[in-house]
């Protein structure tokens, strides 16, 4: 697929969207459940499928103690403001847990409606989730995440080919959709109540987000490392190898969208695009990067998941010098 405008138009086009993207200011770590003086980052999975908090700031964070949800989780999906959490289970439906200074409150999302569900994203704020069902061929919108999770739109994805990667806006209104045949892929924009708008052909979608507030996407290729902006069901923008792409599995941003974070999986680094056209030199992990995680820190994410024998990364974009910094498996009650 030939590059649309070069990297640096790439960047430019992002300073014309950071107004539409209202600026989040950073939240604050709130307490663990029973334990307000501890300032928590995000909660993550263990290797006995219970829950965990991150404890601490980045810097200086250590994993803490299972939390007892009395049963386990196989994954969970968590907003910046860690509130709420949906967590797959093994039922055909996951959970909606809402964190509370009391305890956790579980709720299902399933209903007789919703086929089995495959895969959870949120938003980037996390007021809306999207659910996908690839038996059903089908996107289920939830929206009002912080407050009573509703479901108020379906997309339809029957013809559009196996998925790859999806995102959905903070409204809850538009889903961005990556599929792929094995031989090649394309680029789906999915608006409520209109049909599919196809977008590009791309080789293997492998990662996309919404910009914050904002009808912006950034879709990640990672046979073809390039990343890409769309807006509008077009592609605007393309980077790639020059700017450091390799094997990209994971994009994000700043709360005010004037950076845009890649993680690539065959170099093991996050390459930082910022708003003034510059690109950052990539910062190295030593990982097996999983993911951007995002956490209550604005521009601090996690790169890899539990494991017994290892620390967890996190990548800190908000320091003048953007680092690497570890969260060992602590010591402390909490």
């Amino acid at each position: 697929m030939s590059k649309i405008v070069s990297g640096i138009s790439f960047i430019v086009c992002l300073v014309c969207i950071t107004g539409l993207g209202s600026a989040h200011p950073s939240q604050k770590p709130k307490g663990l459940p029973g334990s307000v003086a501890q300032p928590v980052l995000t909660f993550i999975v263990d290797s006995a499928n219970r829950i965990r908090p991150l404890v601490g700031i980045a810097g200086a964070a250590s994993i803490g103690n299972p939390i007892d949800i009395g049963f386990e989780v196989t994954r969970s999906e968590v907003p910046p403001a860690h509130d709420y959490m949906i967590a797959t289970t093994g039922a055909e439906w996951p959970v909606f847990l809402q964190m509370r200074g009391d305890g956790v409150a579980v709720r299902s999302m399933g209903s007789s409606d919703i086929a089995p569900i495959d895969r959870v994203v949120l938003s980037p704020s996390g007021f809306s989730a999207a659910l996908l069902s690839e038996s059903a061929s089908k996107i289920y919108a939830f929206t009002n995440l912080n407050q009573s999770p509703k479901l108020t739109g379906i997309f339809d994805m029957t013809a559009l080919g196996q998925p790859t990667t999806f995102a959905i806006n903070d409204v809850g209104d538009a889903v961005i959709l990556g599929t792929s045949d094995g031989n090649g892929g394309g680029l789906y924009l999915l608006k409520r109540g209109q049909p599919a708008a196809f977008v590009a052909l791309s080789r293997h979608p492998s990662a996309a987000m919404f910009l914050h507030k904002s009808d912006y996407s950034i879709v990640a290729d990672d046979v073809a490392n390039e990343v890409y902006t769309v807006y509008g069901g077009q592609i605007v923008g393309t980077i790639g190898v020059e700017s450091g792409i390799a094997g990209p599995v994971a994009v994000a941003s700043s709360n005010d969208n004037r950076r845009v974070f890649i993680g690539n999986a065959q170099t093991g680094s996050i390459v930082t695009m910022g708003y003034d056209g510059s690109i950052a030199q990539p910062v190295y992990c030593k990982c097996s990067l999983t993911g951007l995680s995002p956490t209550t820190t604005d521009s601090v994410f996690r790169l890899t998941n539990f494991s017994d024998s290892a620390p967890i990364l996190l990548f800190d974009g908000s320091a003048a010098t953007p680092r690497i910094v570890f969260a060992p498996l602590g010591t402390s009650p909490f």
